[in-house]
């Protein structure tokens, strides 16, 4: 991808408007991914990202190729994600305690049925979905963006550090951190780790169908899930170890798709000049 994202920010330098069309279409998943991972609400998401966009388009000039140009994106976004005032996730002050309180208010028997196949396909994905970005939101924000491009962005130990502005020590420290946490809270709760565990996807599907349709001001839609949790799947957990597992969990949706308005009002602002810098026809 890096190769292809070189070649059009030489067009772009050369007022090529439509290679920074296609340049957006190339990294605006990425990002858009990175952003409601470490925010959330798909609605805080789709800000921070239009405006790490805008910051990326206008600073294109200034990439002398030190990095890999998706790690520099990356940098950017990271440094916008971590300085940006807090999300609503975070001011409702999700943490690992609040979420066990919500578990252990359950009645037992409700959390241990068999997965029923009413409980399959869209609300049972964004129960899962929903569930895992609620444990990430437990992470301070240094563990969970180590977190999120480590262990579910893969990026590498280099990597990693160069996008964070750390050394790879540090950045290895803090994703070990970040897994640790996250697994030692999940093997004892998360049913997707351990069946006897308390809390089970289905069941949670079953409470949330009875309170009515989930609202999409909270959930991302998962015609953007480009990834899921399907049968073979879930079975292939059980071959994995525990810290091996959680990782999987969380990669199965490692891919996610911006929402379509970001390219169409991006080239409204290149058509109004916005970006002078790119010298754009």
């Amino acid at each position: 991808m890096d190769t292809k994202l070189n070649q059009l920010v030489d067009q772009i330098k050369q007022g090529d408007s439509q290679a920074l069309e296609e340049f957006v279409e190339l990294i605006q998943d990425k990002v858009y991914g990175l952003a409601l991972r470490m925010l959330y609400h798909p609605a805080d998401a789709e800000d921070a990202t239009q405006e790490i966009l805008i910051k990326v388009i206008v600073h294109l000039d200034s990439f002398r190729g030190e990095s890999k140009l998706s790690s520099w994106v990356y940098r950017i976004a990271a440094n916008h994600l971590l300085t940006a005032r807090k999300s609503r996730a975070e001011k409702e002050e999700i943490s690992f305690d609040s979420i066990v309180a919500q578990i252990d208010q359950m009645e037992a028997s409700a959390w241990k049925q068999e997965e029923a196949e009413s409980c399959q396909g869209v609300l049972l994905e964004e129960v899962r979905f929903r569930c895992m970005q609620g444990f990430q939101q437990c992470l301070d924000r240094d563990l969970r963006i180590a977190f999120v491009l480590g262990a579910v962005m893969e990026v590498s130990g280099a990597q990693g550090a160069y996008i964070l502005d750390i050394t790879p020590a540090a950045f290895r420290k803090r994703l070990s951190r970040a897994r640790a946490r996250l697994h030692e809270f999940m093997r004892g709760r998360c049913g997707m780790m351990n069946p006897e565990n308390p809390c089970h996807c289905s069941a949670v599907s079953r409470m949330v169908a009875q309170e009515g349709p989930s609202d999409q001001n909270q959930l991302p839609s998962t015609l953007n899930l480009k990834l899921g949790m399907d049968r073979e799947f879930i079975e292939s957990l059980k071959e994995m170890d525990g810290m091996e597992r959680m990782s999987a969990l969380f990669k199965s949706y490692a891919e996610l798709a911006a929402p379509e308005r970001f390219l169409k009002e991006l080239k409204s602002m290149i058509a109004t000049d916005r970006f002078p810098l790119l010298n754009l026809q």
